[in-house]
């Protein structure tokens, strides 16, 4: 299953001052215009609507790539390898598989860290191999650890986005085949403001 923890959102408010650039005139001054964002915040709100809800390419979106979304997933391989497609979904830190791997044992097994799609003889095998590894640590035994590895395997990496990209992400995997992708998608909704500003219809 997956598990997003350590979510924090940044640039709210200030792609909220940024949104408004390019509908003033130069000689308003910055410091007018942060009056505009605290004293019209209707005004300021129905802009971020009118451009979070843009159509994807069009570019009128760009202030959204201002909000930045850190946070820490806990997914299956498969999920991993689809996830790295996208551009702006980007790495801080990752657990390493390469030296996490040999540190499950039969009363640890790596079991415990795949999802219930692993058939119980791979994971068995799994377990065997990483033993295998354990009590002659070669090249070849690593290898073969390492590359028999199940895509149903969950590993945990802290990452950093923003809603540009996550708006991307949820129109292309809203409907995917895989459950991992509708809890992704279903945690975008959570984002402040992020169904209110970025998607058509959905927002009520």
């Amino acid at each position: 299953y997956m598990k997003i923890t350590n979510v924090e959102v940044v640039g709210l408010e200030y792609a909220k001052w940024a949104s408004r650039l390019p509908i003033l005139n130069h000689g308003s001054g910055q410091e007018y215009l942060r009056k505009v964002v605290d004293y019209d915040v209707d005004k300021t709100n129905t802009r971020m609507l009118h451009l979070g809800q843009c159509d994807p390419g069009t570019g009128h979106d760009v202030s959204f790539g201002g909000i930045t979304v850190y946070h820490t997933v806990k997914a299956d391989i498969k999920w991993w390898v689809q996830a790295q497609r996208y551009g702006h979904y980007n790495f801080v830190s990752s657990t390493s598989t390469m030296k996490f791997l040999p540190s499950y044992t039969n009363e640890s097994p790596m079991k415990q860290d795949c999802n219930e799609w692993v058939d119980e003889d791979i994971a068995n095998k799994m377990q065997l191999l990483i033993n295998i590894y354990r009590v002659n640590p070669t090249k070849e035994n690593f290898y073969h650890m390492l590359y028999s590895c199940p895509y149903g395997y969950e590993y945990s990496a802290a990452m950093v986005t923003n809603y540009r990209q996550l708006k991307i992400m949820y129109n292309q995997r809203k409907n995917h085949r895989l459950d991992t992708w509708h809890t992704f998608c279903d945690w975008i909704l959570t984002l402040p403001h992020f169904k209110e500003w970025c998607l058509k219809g959905e927002n009520k």
